[in-house]
């Protein structure tokens, strides 16, 4: 991968927090649950967006495509300096977003400093699906949840008991 020693240095980074991310102390792989739990989180962490970009950008993981393959615009953003290069207005037109992704984006574009991060962050995805293509294939998409479905409660009681149990605290009741 090309890039100034800025981005480079970011991306190296950003693929250590995935790496973080994908396994447990015991070695199981629960990058689908941290990545699930980062989205949920992902409103309270906004504010920083600006100092701290990789505390944000993972719950993004494998929420950009970019069919047209080479993308000059974050090709440009991967060459600049800090603060430099182009915002995701330039680099949205040649990417497509998850559906699951599209919340979170609006979230961002309504926060100061919001396109230079969803720039950041499609970059450092660009970056991450041309070093290693098919590392994450299928995390795109989370299970969708109709609102208002009849297992709607259910499912957020289990995943509270989820959350309070990877906290280390006992299940109410039994998986």
């Amino acid at each position: 991968m090309t890039g100034s020693p800025y981005f480079q240095d970011l991306s190296a980074a950003y693929q250590a927090e995935l790496d973080d991310l994908r396994t447990d102390s015991e070695g199981t792989d629960v990058l689908r649950r941290r990545l699930a739990d980062k989205r949920a989180q992902f409103a309270a962490m906004l504010p920083l967006l600006d100092t701290d970009p990789l505390l944000l950008a993972p719950a993004l993981h494998g929420a950009f495509a970019f069919p047209a393959g080479r993308v000059p615009a974050l090709e440009a953003l991967m060459a600049a300096d800090p603060g430099e290069g182009p915002l995701w207005s330039a680099i949205a037109p040649a990417a497509q977003v998850a559906g699951w992704a599209a919340p979170l984006v609006d979230l961002a574009l309504h926060e100061p400093g919001g396109e230079a991060f969803l720039a950041l962050a499609a970059a450092l995805e660009y970056a991450a699906a041309r070093t290693r293509p098919s590392a994450d294939a299928g995390l795109e998409d989370p299970p969708v949840r109709e609102p208002g479905g009849d297992d709607e409660e259910a499912d957020d009681e289990t995943l509270g008991e989820d959350f309070l149990e990877r906290q280390g605290f006992d299940r109410r009741t039994p998986q």
